[in-house]
């Protein structure tokens, strides 16, 4: 936990930290990320070290995960896997968070602010989980591990259909282009939305939306064309692939 020291971290002796981290790799299955998650939890929350000969668990991405989000308290009333599982969803490079909090809004949570979005993303027990990088100069989050994108969705799964719920992050999406106009569009909107509709069925309303065909990433958007279900897609998917010089097209 270093830059996350906290002064009654029982592990803060050498010894005893590098006892215990033996023991939890020798659990792990070589797996770095169970490694982490268990070492985390550990040395986030324990008030007094544990016994490594008295530990165990299962060495699983989703055991480990689910034990790690059981520690974590809620974001406005929103549990941390909840928070997360929204941000599996993302396509890379990620979200910003305005679309992540729509994304949270749209599989069917409650709302929560940004500047409370943007303190846990940055918070010890997420940080871990969450990792940032610069998008058209716009601070973007996505989950740092592809094995946990895996694992939430897995366990979302089994609420909800996964089309349902990529139709409605594409609703809101497209409904935030729209309202926004497409050529002020965050662009993580004119690149992705296409394969949030693809996964939800409903790439046609994209296709036959002449407002986004002027603005959206063509190289993105045609291959998910082939996915047409309309006639009129149809036709819209025909037009895009006869006229590629359009793809670099200012």
């Amino acid at each position: 936990l270093e830059g996350d020291e906290r002064p009654d971290n029982p592990y803060a002796d050498q010894h005893t930290a590098q006892v215990m981290a033996n023991r939890i790799a020798a659990l792990s299955a070589g797996n770095f990320l169970i490694a982490g998650l268990t070492a985390r939890i550990h040395g986030l929350h324990d008030q007094v070290a544990a016994d490594p000969s008295m530990l165990s668990f299962t060495p699983t991405v989703d055991a480990a995960m689910r034990s790690y989000l059981s520690r974590i308290g809620p974001v406005a009333n929103v549990t941390a896997e909840a928070v997360l599982t929204a941000l599996a969803f993302a396509e890379i490079p990620g979200l910003p968070l305005d679309l992540w909090r729509l994304a949270i809004d749209a599989t069917g949570t409650a709302q929560i602010t940004k500047e409370q979005l943007s303190r846990f993303a940055r918070s010890s027990a997420a940080n871990f989980l969450v990792e940032s990088a610069k998008d058209d100069g716009v601070l973007v989050y996505r989950l740092f591990h592809q094995a946990l994108n895996d694992a939430l969705i897995r366990a979302r799964s089994e609420i909800v259909a996964l089309e349902d719920d990529e139709g409605a992050i594409a609703s809101a999406f497209a409904a935030r282009g729209r309202k926004q106009g497409w050529d002020q569009a965050p662009p993580y909107l004119l690149r992705s939305l296409p394969s949030h509709a693809t996964r939800a069925r409903r790439i046609d309303e994209l296709l036959t939306d002449d407002s986004f065909l002027l603005h959206a990433d063509l190289a993105r958007l045609i291959p998910q064309a082939d996915h047409a279900l309309s006639v009129a897609g149809r036709h819209r998917a025909r037009l895009l692939r006869l006229t590629p010089h359009a793809i670099n097209a200012k």
